[in-house]
């Protein structure tokens, strides 16, 4: 799998408010089948408390998970290279590189799942229902902001992960500080290229994010993870 680095993000940053917001699309290229519920399948399963309120931490139930994961990145990854083009693409791949260093962390680095198994208790205890609901709300907004004008889409993606990370850390407080700062170094694995260059002068209740029209998430979704509707948000259509 190719990487990209932060580059990527800053090249992305360069679509704010120009045309070329309007190549972001997604498609299926000739001979090409694109299954888009396999892949939202596999975006939940790589995510941090994608599928549901709990997170395996028992060690067969963990071993299997990670071979799940390893499965579902490379569904996600085909997807992307085959199915989506443009803006779509570029933003997709920071969100599957920074699950790729997710999952070789709690699956290979010793160190690192000792510490994942020693805080996630808590977390299925007490947070994972809640951060399972931040997904499924940011699914919805983003779903909500694929409708709105292109040239906007970005900063509303923008504003509303923000709030994402806001409300995961929110949840994963309940447990401590340190649990806290766990839950933070995941999300910021996912996005933390998205978050510290074209999204950094958007934070919740910012200048910027206050100038732009509210949305509500939409609560009808076909699908529901947050992937396939990033992967989906800037294609120029509804």
């Amino acid at each position: 799998m190719v990487r990209l680095e932060s580059s990527t993000a800053k090249m992305l940053s360069g679509y704010l408010g120009t045309a070329l917001l309007v190549a972001g699309f997604t498609q299926a290229t000739a001979g090409v089948v694109c299954d888009s519920r396999k892949f939202d399948a596999a975006s939940d399963d790589i995510s941090f408390f994608g599928e549901g309120p709990t997170m395996a931490i028992e060690a067969t139930r963990l071993k299997a998970k990670c071979a799940s994961e390893t499965q579902s990145l490379k569904v996600v990854q085909d997807y992307a290279d085959r199915c989506v083009q443009g803006t779509s693409k570029g933003i997709l791949q920071i969100f599957i590189d920074g699950a790729a260093t997710n999952i070789e962390k709690h699956c290979m680095d010793d160190r690192y799942k000792s510490k994942f198994v020693r805080l996630t208790p808590c977390l299925n205890r007490n947070a994972g229902a809640g951060i399972h609901k931040c997904n499924r709300d940011f699914a919805g907004m983003i779903r909500s902001i694929a409708l709105k004008p292109t040239k906007i889409r970005i900063p509303l993606s923008c504003c509303s992960m923000n709030e994402y990370m806001n409300c995961v850390l929110k949840h994963a407080a309940k447990c401590g500080p340190e649990t806290k700062e766990f839950a933070s170094s995941i999300i910021e694995g996912y996005a933390g290229d998205l978050l510290d260059t074209v999204c950094v002068k958007y934070k919740p209740g910012s200048k910027e994010c206050r100038s732009l029209p509210k949305v509500t998430p939409s609560t009808s979704l076909r699908l529901k993870s947050v992937l396939f509707h990033l992967s989906e948000a800037f294609n120029g259509r509804p």
